[in-house]
């Protein structure tokens, strides 16, 4: 049961994004060195992170995970900061790369450019900081339900492993939209769009806390209802068009339908 909880865990919480990276990323070596550079800069954010963490347990000479629990709320907005200080400063990079980029894009089957659209640019980025993300938020979960049982896991509720995959994905998807979100916002000079997306991302990690105390309703609502939020809007941003989206739905299932 243990191993089957591993692969299902695993699949909820990285399923959405490795199909989005099998689709959209894999078959372009360009989109795959920005997607492994923007994971890059992720884990500079948290070595950062954790440097400031460290740092303030010893100056308060903080020892007891009693004590930790009361500088949790800090450190989870020193790392938010830090993950998004360097998103911008991924985003001036890859800006400053823009040129280079535009020599070295690659002509698919049909003649378009596959490779230099700013937009793309940003879903990749915030790909890359998702899944980096997702990844260390679940990794030691998943390395402890491999055995022969987790329901409890730790001392939680059954629900507990299942709730922390389930808001992987979110977060990975969440990540996807504030790169697109905030790489726009950052090329028009919006504030409303930066602050808005930087804002929605500390009231996301912060609603996390609430999973401390089971109350998983509390932190998977809000945190789903931002994700659409956050998905519509980058949707909009990238020049998609809710209509079109509709009709290659609707011959999508057309078409399926005249198969049967």
């Amino acid at each position: 049961m243990g191993l089957a909880e591993f692969f299902g865990c695993s699949l909820v919480a990285f399923g959405p994004s490795l199909s989005m990276f099998c689709v959209t990323i894999a078959a372009c070596p360009i989109r795959v060195i920005i997607f492994i550079t923007a994971a890059f800069f992720w884990l500079v954010s948290l070595l950062f992170s954790s440097i400031v963490w460290c740092s303030v347990l010893e100056i308060f000479r903080i020892r007891t995970s009693e004590e930790k629990s009361n500088f949790v709320v800090f450190g989870l907005l020193v790392a938010v900061a830090f993950q998004e200080l360097f998103r911008y400063l991924f985003y001036g990079i890859l800006r400053r790369a823009d040129n280079g980029l535009k020599k070295m894009v690659e002509v698919g089957s049909t003649g378009s450019v596959v490779s230099d659209s700013r937009q793309l640019l940003a879903y990749v980025a915030g790909l890359g900081f998702g899944t980096m993300s997702g990844g260390f938020s679940l990794l030691n979960v998943l390395a402890e339900i491999g055995g022969p049982a987790s329901v409890g896991y730790g001392g939680q509720s059954e629900w507990f492993v299942l709730v922390s995959s389930v808001t992987t994905s979110l977060f990975v998807i969440l990540n996807t939209c504030w790169g697109v979100i905030l790489f726009h916002g950052y090329d028009t000079r919006d504030h409303r769009l930066i602050i808005g997306a930087i804002a929605s991302h500390f009231v996301c990690s912060l609603m996390t806390l609430f999973n401390k105390n089971e109350t998983y309703v509390a932190s998977l609502l809000p945190i789903s209802v931002m994700t659409v939020v956050c998905a519509g809007l980058a949707f909009h941003l990238a020049g998609g068009k809710y209509r079109k989206l509709h009709l290659m739905f609707k011959s999508r299932t057309s078409s399926v339908s005249s198969s049967q």
